[in-house]
């Protein structure tokens, strides 16, 4: 609907801060080359780093060069969000036996 920058810059932003958060990388103050250097050289982004890389050049384009993309693009791009997410979270921890703690019951007796 025209607001293709808004919607990039939305999306690169919370990126940039879920990458600031999660790796502790200032993303927010560096630029889209700078990120996927730095995460580059990270063990868990690397499988992922093509997808972020794919996302922030599309971003950038449409920010910078006021270039429109297709429709299929924002969806793209938000499916890449979501995958980088997903790859990169940090996994839950569960007990020693592998196991969530039961929860007991009482009954009547």
């Amino acid at each position: 609907n025209g607001r293709e920058k808004e919607y990039f810059t939305g999306l690169t932003d919370i990126l940039r801060v879920y990458i600031d958060r999660r790796f502790e990388i200032n993303a927010v103050e560096m630029t889209s080359s700078q990120i996927i250097d730095t995460l580059k050289k990270n063990e868990e982004t690397r499988v992922v780093n093509e997808q972020l890389s794919m996302i922030l050049e599309i971003a950038d384009i449409v920010k910078f060069a006021n270039v429109r993309p297709l429709a299929d693009d924002n969806e793209m791009a938000y499916q890449r969000a979501v995958n980088f997410v997903e790859a990169t979270k940090p996994v839950e921890k569960q007990d020693k036996d592998g196991d969530k703690p039961a929860i007991r019951k009482e009954g009547k007796q």
